[in-house]
């Protein structure tokens, strides 16, 4: 009688002891999954998601989205680049990478043209004056674009980062009275 009790509770504790392997293996493994999955390509997909927030911050449109027919054309063209077609997942942000080393605010050799790509922004800020005068897009690009490496082959993931820097700038010029708080 003795024997089985202690067989018993051998078999209990031994099973305990499997079972806290096993939740302590699959917690390392989940671990990992998570940890490569977010840093991966949904890190892509958190930014754009804070991007696509901060544009819904303000009750008025900031930036305006619409592109000349020349841009248009670029964009057709960057989408037969190879390095596009086969991005993926970051197909839009190597579009985006693709459209701003053609019209020349992007040298991948030499960084950000700020002079072009500060009078580019400048120029998409709406009309409206309480924006127009109050917006320092040189000290954007500078404080934003300044640190982007790049990288064609990843489409340069800091790239991705200085836009969201980018927004995250032009949102504090929305009037408080604008402000859509549930995105702010």
């Amino acid at each position: 009688m003795l024997i089985s009790k202690v067989y018993k509770l051998s078999i209990h504790y031994d099973f305990k002891i499997v079972h806290c392997k096993m939740q302590s293996l699959i917690v390392i493994f989940l671990s990992i999954f998570l940890f490569c999955g977010v840093y991966g390509s949904s890190e892509i997909d958190s930014i754009n998601q804070k991007i696509s927030d901060l544009k819904k911050c303000c009750t008025v449109e900031i930036v305006k989205t619409e592109r000349s027919p020349r841009t248009k054309q670029i964009s057709k063209e960057c989408l037969e680049e190879d390095y596009v077609k086969s991005a993926g997942d970051n197909q839009q942000l190597c579009l985006v990478y693709c459209i701003n080393i053609k019209i020349g605010a992007y040298n991948p050799d030499s960084g950000f043209n700020n002079a072009l790509y500060s009078s580019k922004l400048k120029s998409l800020i709406i009309k409206d004056a309480i924006w127009k005068e109050n917006v320092d897009s040189v000290q954007i690009v500078d404080k934003c674009f300044k640190n982007v490496v790049p990288n064609i082959e990843k489409c340069s993931i800091e790239f991705l980062k200085s836009r969201y820097c980018f927004w995250k700038e032009i949102i504090k010029y929305c009037p408080a009275d604008l402000r859509n708080h549930d995105f702010c």
